[in-house]
């Protein structure tokens, strides 16, 4: 009886060491995961489903914080898209300019966990480079006139 309890408890152990480095292997995977994810260049806000936020990345400052850095116009149209995403589930991507010289790339989501989120890229350069692109077609279209 008692060689049959040793056994057993052998076995138990050895069970439970093989799943704790398993488990150890898993968490040093996900940590590798979420430092790589830290190097990339995003903001984020994330609601559950009741609104409450529950999130938001590092060094991002509140969302209404954001809201008025936005313009009237734009930060008006990214509440009702965010309302609509709340709401009904309303996947959305959208640029939105600041007060400044700088815009952000905006998208929304619903995610697995049935929570919100808002990514933010910073849209400065592309939108930068389409203005000039413009200006100059402008500026050939009004020299061709001439």
């Amino acid at each position: 009886m008692i060689e049959s309890a040793a056994a057993l408890s052998l076995a138990v152990a050895l069970v439970s060491g093989a799943l704790l480095l398993r488990a150890r292997k898993q968490l040093c995977s996900a940590r590798a995961t979420c430092t790589a994810f830290e190097t990339v260049p995003l903001e984020w806000f994330r609601w559950r489903a009741d609104q409450a936020v529950i999130g938001k990345s590092g060094d991002a400052r509140s969302y209404s914080e954001f809201l008025t850095k936005l313009l009237a116009a734009d930060a008006a149209r990214l509440e009702k898209a965010r309302q609509r995403l709340h709401s009904h589930g309303t996947a959305f991507s959208a640029t939105f300019a600041t007060r400044g010289a700088t815009a952000y790339a905006v998208h929304g989501r619903r995610i697995a966990s049935g929570d919100d989120i808002l990514w933010l890229v910073d849209a400065t350069a592309p939108l930068a480079l389409q203005r000039a692109r413009q200006e100059a077609a402008d500026l050939r279209e009004m020299l061709d006139a001439i």
